[in-house]
């Protein structure tokens, strides 16, 4: 493939940021030419060695985001070998220039989530707003203006998940959130939780606020406490008395959550979570078929700790399904 059919496969995807076949083509071109990128896009697109992948992103990643993106973006994940996840670095990392240079480069047409991290809020809500960003699907909301710059008149977007820092917006808000094409697709919504002591009640009343105004299709929920705790894992038991279909409980570093499958309910903890593990299965009882902690997300060395959940709710319940 000649360099400027190359140049044109990028500009394709990019103008087509879910169709991932496209970029095995790519992927191709890129290891016929000898470029390291072709070899970590196909490695992503097949989740094979792992270990090589990150060895080439820590040798090529900063030059893969651009000048700009490189400062301007932090937390940075790539998947199937393009930006991914993102959030915004302090103002302080980019002049003016930069920035407006930053929040239309085509490379955030893969980006499919952004967190305002620790950027300023006003540039965080340009990037949202920004028209560059395609295949943005889920969104930190962290002020009524971000929600309004997704609610722009001739907005192509299609948003599936809203993640609130704090409580849901106003019941006008969500009903211009039911109306609006850009939420045609949202099936998952954030809320931060004020109290721990009340989860269950800020459930409750959250999921039929989203009700009420149109939001029935919301039938999965993230809640975010500053600072979790056990008493916060009786909120789980809203899966059942709200026919949700998820619901997830703790910060992006330490959480449990719930969902349905075939067989009844499944279990999944992630970091510090796991230690919620064995009062939510006594908790929600003969309906849990299956439970595990996230791989990888306990620091090196813990494995005796995830040994002993296991075989504590084995103890009690040798039927569920361990690690599934």
């Amino acid at each position: 493939m000649e360099k400027q059919q190359v140049e044109e496969w990028l500009h394709t995807i990019r103008a087509n940021p879910a169709d991932w076949s496209l970029r095995e083509v790519y992927a191709d071109a890129l290891q016929e030419a000898g470029d390291a990128r072709g070899e970590f896009i196909a490695l992503q697109l097949r989740g094979s060695d792992e270990d090589r992948a990150r060895a080439l992103f820590r040798e090529h990643g900063s030059a893969w985001l651009g000048p700009e993106l490189a400062k301007a973006l932090t937390r940075v994940s790539f998947r199937g070998g393009f930006l991914d996840r993102a959030a915004l670095a302090a103002r302080s990392a980019l002049d003016a220039e930069g920035w407006r240079r930053a929040c239309v480069d085509p490379r955030l047409a893969t980006l499919s989530r952004i967190d305002r991290g620790g950027g300023d809020l006003g540039l965080y809500t340009a990037f949202v707003a920004s028209e560059a960003m395609l295949g943005l699907r889920d969104v930190q909301v962290a002020a009524p203006a971000v929600l309004d710059a997704l609610l722009s008149p001739g907005s192509t977007r299609r948003i599936e998940v809203l993640r609130f820092v704090g409580e849901l917006p106003s019941g006008a808000r969500l009903a211009r959130i039911a109306k609006s094409p850009v939420f045609d697709g949202l099936a998952e919504v954030g809320i931060g939780v004020l109290s721990t002591a009340r989860v269950a009640d800020q459930l409750r009343r959250a999921v039929q606020a989203l009700r009420r105004h149109g939001l029935v299709r919301v039938d999965r929920i993230q809640l975010h406490p500053s600072t979790p705790n056990q008493d916060g894992v009786l909120g789980l038991a809203g899966l059942v008395e709200l026919e949700l279909e998820s619901l997830r409980y703790g910060p992006e570093d330490n959480w449990i959550a719930v969902d349905r499958v075939d067989q009844g309910l499944r279990l999944t903890a992630f970091g510090p979570g796991c230690m919620a593990l064995p009062a939510a299965v006594a908790l929600l009882g003969e309906q849990v078929c299956a439970a595990r902690i996230v791989a990888g997300s306990l620091p090196p060395g813990p494995a005796l700790v995830e040994a002993v959940i296991r075989d504590q709710i084995l103890a009690a319940r040798p039927d569920i399904a361990w690690g599934c």
